[in-house]
């Protein structure tokens, strides 16, 4: 695990030097889009282009924030990968969830949703389509924002 070197935009306790994101999203322009968004606000980062590669990247990796495109392909979801982080007990840490459905979220994935907020200590909804400038600004808070803050949920 990383040391910490920066401090919390609130508190001032140390935060992680090195904070890694995974990004989920199966359309790569917008996943590089994100990908560099991350690296400007100081995250390393690593992209999944499907549930597959996700999944294997979350059983072999650790990392404080998933951003999580819903709609991944014909086969698997994002709700899929939020319920494996779930069981499998692979990831707790803040959840941006992407997706052109919201507000419209079906009712079945509400019902993950809510079973989410117990367990992420996180979840932000980021509507698609969205600003580039608006994610390297929620994606700098929540690299600088410490566990025990969470100002943006």
């Amino acid at each position: 695990m990383d040391k910490p070197t920066n401090y919390c935009n609130s508190c001032q306790k140390p935060t992680l030097k090195s904070p890694r994101i995974l990004i989920v999203e199966d359309e790569g322009v917008i996943a590089a889009l994100i990908g560099g968004a991350a690296s400007q606000a100081g995250l390393e980062y690593h992209i999944a282009l499907t549930y597959d590669e996700a999944i294997r990247l979350l059983d072999t990796h650790e990392y404080h924030i998933l951003w999580l495109d819903i709609l991944l392909d014909n086969k698997h979801s994002g709700w899929e990968v939020i319920k494996h982080c779930i069981l499998k007990e692979k990831f707790d840490g803040k959840l941006i969830i992407c997706t052109g459905l919201y507000p419209d979220i079906p009712v079945t994935h509400k019902e993950i949703l809510e079973l989410s907020r117990k367990w992420f200590s996180s979840i932000y909804l980021f509507p698609k389509p969205f600003d580039l400038t608006d994610a390297l600004a929620l994606l700098t808070e929540y690299c600088n924002a410490c566990t025990a803050c969470e100002k943006v949920n």
